[in-house]
């Protein structure tokens, strides 16, 4: 416990408990019925904010070299997506298409009992 708040980072842990201590403090008030009491005083949400922000430290650690190949899969993945896409769209072309020869040519026929079932 003691190297977390005395230790490199202990700026950020300490700035994650005044967070904490703040939202249980705003919490206790709303329970208690003291809602007047925090009319001037900033939310504790906006601390929750600068909270998230420091989550933007983990994009630090996807530079090392244990995750080159993890970003080449991901870059690869971005890479394909216009393929992707356009594959889809060119596969419903297609579909349609057959679809629409297939009531072209099928379609016309009447058939006892069907039309019976449509309306």
């Amino acid at each position: 416990v003691a190297d977390h708040f005395l230790g490199p980072s202990f700026l950020s842990n300490w700035l994650d408990v005044i967070i904490l201590c703040a939202d249980y403090m705003q919490f206790i008030l709303i329970l208690a019925g003291a809602d007047d009491a925090l009319d001037g005083a900033p939310s504790a949400s906006l601390l929750r904010l600068v909270r998230m922000v420091k989550l933007t430290r983990l994009l630090r650690v996807l530079q090392l070299e244990v995750f080159d190949t993890v970003l080449t899969m991901l870059q690869g993945i971005i890479g394909g997506m216009g393929t992707l896409v356009w594959s889809m769209v060119l596969y419903v072309v297609l579909l349609y298409m057959v679809a629409l020869v297939c009531r072209a040519s099928l379609g016309n026929k009447e058939v006892e009992g069907v039309m019976e079932l449509f309306s």
